[in-house]
């Protein structure tokens, strides 16, 4: 047998790759974590233009599992080739700042900046460097700008998410209105409309109901006539 030949036989095929992607969710959904996380390793080692996805993979059952370094880890692997991707960049660059490793989060900022310095990736962690430094203003600043810019539901989450622990829930409100202008369907951001209203409620009933009457009007929210 030909070099050329043996080669072939050892490359998986096709059929191997589904048969190890059914098996790695199955397990997955199973709750068999570890069974799910060595499927896709066999993947990522098995077939390269398949890394990037079992890099995804492996990071969810990483976070499902508390494994916060192997999770940053396997995002970090998938942005290698997916530099946009938005659960990625969320995660790694939300932990850096939560962690309050700014060091860290400004070199993969720059990285990012070096292959692509237009990029709704690089909007992503300017963001959350500004909120891991605590300027907030800055921080909702550049998300309201990026919301503009890309048609990206969970770009308006973040923003709205942004604005509501500031608690500035007017301008939550109004942000909710342009993002359901743009995802009319979209049931996250009905569900924060709710809530953004509840907490202007709550905040209108501490401070002797003035508001109250305001917010109803403008928000036509009819849960709030019994609260009256």
């Amino acid at each position: 047998m030909s070099k050329a030949k043996s080669q072939t036989s050892r490359r998986p095929s096709r059929g191997t790759l589904l048969a190890l992607k059914q098996q790695a969710e199955r397990d997955y959904r199973d709750g068999s974590y570890d069974k799910a996380d060595a499927g896709w390793l066999e993947i990522f080692e098995s077939f390269p233009t398949q890394r990037s996805t079992a890099s995804i993979f492996r990071a969810r059952i990483a976070r499902r599992q508390g494994r916060v370094d192997d999770a940053i880890d396997n995002y970090r692997a998938a942005l290698e080739a997916l530099p946009d991707h938005g659960e990625a960049l969320r995660y790694v660059f939300g932990q850096y700042a939560a962690q309050g490793d700014i060091e860290s989060a400004s070199r993969l900022r720059d990285q990012l900046a070096a292959e692509n310095p237009d990029s709704k990736g690089l909007a992503i962690a300017e963001a959350f460097i500004a909120q891991g430094r605590g300027q907030i203003d800055d921080m909702l600043a550049g998300l309201k700008a990026a919301t503009g810019r890309w048609h990206d539901e969970v770009l308006h989450v973040q923003y709205i998410d942004g604005l509501r622990h500031a608690q500035r829930y007017d301008e939550a409100l109004e942000a909710i209105d342009t993002a359901l202008a743009r995802f009319p369907d979209s049931v996250r951001l009905e569900n924060r409309r709710a809530a953004a209203i509840r907490s202007l409620l709550s905040r209108a009933v501490a401070d002797g109901e003035r508001d109250l009457a305001r917010i109803i009007h403008q928000t036509g929210y009819s849960g709030l006539e019994s609260v009256v």
